[in-house]
């Protein structure tokens, strides 16, 4: 399995640390039984989620940054030759 990088693992972290106080402050906005329907459909929400759906397999993950890095080069390249064409 791929390994996260440390610093978007840390920007992931603050996100869900924002979202979950985004949350907290929109269930005190609700009454009680507003309240209680978000809390039921926020857990069948976490049962419906399965960890391996959100697996990677490192070979298509490779393929992906490869191809990632083809479209940054070319987009360099697009851009050295509009620069190129102004001078």
């Amino acid at each position: 399995m791929a390994e996260i990088d440390p610093e978007f693992a840390g920007q992931a972290q603050a996100a869900a640390a924002a979202l979950a106080d985004q949350a907290k402050a929109i269930l005190q906005s609700l009454g009680p039984e507003q309240a209680e329907e978000f809390r039921r459909q926020a857990e069948k929400l976490r049962e419906s989620i399965r960890p391996e759906d959100f697996k990677i397999d490192q070979k298509q993950l490779d393929q992906l940054k490869q191809q990632m890095d083809q479209w940054k080069r070319q987009m360099e390249e697009m851009r050295d030759l509009q620069f190129g064409n102004r001078v």
